[in-house]
């Protein structure tokens, strides 16, 4: 689950793009940051309920994760790059 790309569902950040950072499967509860009002010092605790998973994983992201040196840029630019993808999905699926 770590390095998925999440949609917020509800709460002041529902329509916002973040990465999963870390998960506790005992309380059903995701740690998502996206780099900007959700930095890696301090990732938002959200319910499994509340977010909806992208189809996309960076795996960059992940090797940054699993190492321990995950930036707020490096978020940022996954998730820029992750929106850029998502809008040509978009475009290519209308025309």
């Amino acid at each position: 689950m770590t390095g998925q790309f999440v949609l917020s569902l509800s709460g002041r950040d529902k329509g916002r793009v973040h990465v999963i950072v870390a998960s506790d499967a005992e309380k059903g509860i995701v740690y998502l940051c996206d780099g900007k009002t959700r930095r890696v010092e301090k990732p938002k605790a959200k319910k499994l309920k509340h977010i909806k998973f992208l189809s996309h994983r960076d795996d960059a992201l992940m090797t940054a994760i699993n190492e321990g040196n995950l930036s707020d840029s490096a978020i940022r630019a996954a998730i820029a790059r992750q929106e850029m993808n998502e809008s040509r999905r978009d475009c290519s699926a209308k025309g």
